[in-house]
């Protein structure tokens, strides 16, 4: 009898594995869902994005991008890689023309960042100018902004808006001028660090992470560069007089440049102040207030 219990408890064993694994490592019934992922289905996207200039279409038609959960890179579709074609195409077609990436980020997504990146949002939009950029189109004609969104619908994560004409701009020796660079770029050499790092009327600084990871690779850069050197601008809101604002944005690019030499960064660093007068964003919110006190980091 105790054989026969022995033997059929083994076989018992040996059943319950067969099942394991045929069911979860098989047929994968077992996987957990990744917690808080939302999944892309593709046959919701809408056939709304396009090419704008201010409120005018420029062309669309194609479908939107679309990011699942936290991801920063796109799951490009056919219809997705035919509008990066064509606006790269147009653009080459109208090299005086800027271009602007509008990343947006979910509610449940504020705070969490990407690289140098502060939000999802530009992290996001950088992805898809990388895009453009390996389809011929240089860095610096694609600026970059960002949008909070207050809820979890990211139908639309990403907007194209042309941040100048598309009109032919020739220089006095009746050559076209080469294109202006975009403002707002946020790329290593020519950075914005925004509101997250300093308070309406305040000069003290608080670098977050991002800044943090961006002072470390600088450090590195100028240590192989030695011959390079930087220019840090502070900029400011408009809700105080142009000369207080003018002096606010001096005391925020020292106080940058006081952190960065506390953390070794090496070469010789140039101070500036624009004040108010170069804002990116409006100044009728808060929101765009934020964006607006800034600083800029730019390699020379």
């Amino acid at each position: 009898m105790r054989i026969l219990i022995n033997g059929f408890l083994i076989f018992l064993l040996w059943a319950i594995f067969c099942r394991y694994w045929y069911v979860c490592k098989i047929k994968h019934h077992c996987d957990e869902a990744p917690a808080n992922i939302e999944m892309v289905d593709a046959s919701a996207r809408g056939m709304d994005l396009g090419l704008y200039q201010g409120d005018s279409l420029i062309f669309g038609g194609y479908e939107q991008l679309a990011f699942t959960g936290p991801n920063v890179q796109a799951e490009l579709t056919a219809s997705n890689g035919m509008f990066l074609d064509s606006l790269a195409a147009w653009m080459n077609r109208h090299p005086d023309a800027g271009l602007t990436l509008t990343g947006s980020y979910r509610l449940s997504e504020e705070g969490s960042t990407s690289g140098f990146f502060e939000n999802l949002g530009l992290a996001r939009a950088a992805t898809i100018r990388q895009s453009l950029v390996d389809r011929g189109i240089t860095e610096e004609r694609i600026g970059l902004d960002f949008l909070a969104l207050t809820d979890e619908n990211l139908m639309r994560p990403i907007s194209f808006g042309l941040t100048q004409a598309a009109s032919p701009v020739v220089g006095n020796d009746g050559k076209p001028a080469p294109p202006a660079p975009a403002a707002n770029a946020f790329t290593f050499t020519n950075m914005n660090f925004s509101g997250a790092n300093f308070d309406r009327n305040s000069d003290v600084f608080r670098p977050n992470a991002t800044f943090e990871v961006y002072a470390d690779s600088l450090k590195t850069y100028f240590s192989l560069h030695p011959e390079k050197s930087l220019t840090i601008t502070g900029h400011t809101d408009a809700l105080s007089s142009d000369a207080y604002n003018l002096d606010l944005g001096r005391r925020r690019a020292q106080a940058v440049e006081r952190y960065l030499k506390q953390r070794g960064v090496k070469t010789k660093i140039n101070i500036a102040s624009a004040g108010e007068s170069e804002p990116i964003a409006t100044n009728d919110t808060e929101e765009g207030r934020a964006k607006n006190r800034r600083v800029n980091l730019s390699i020379n």
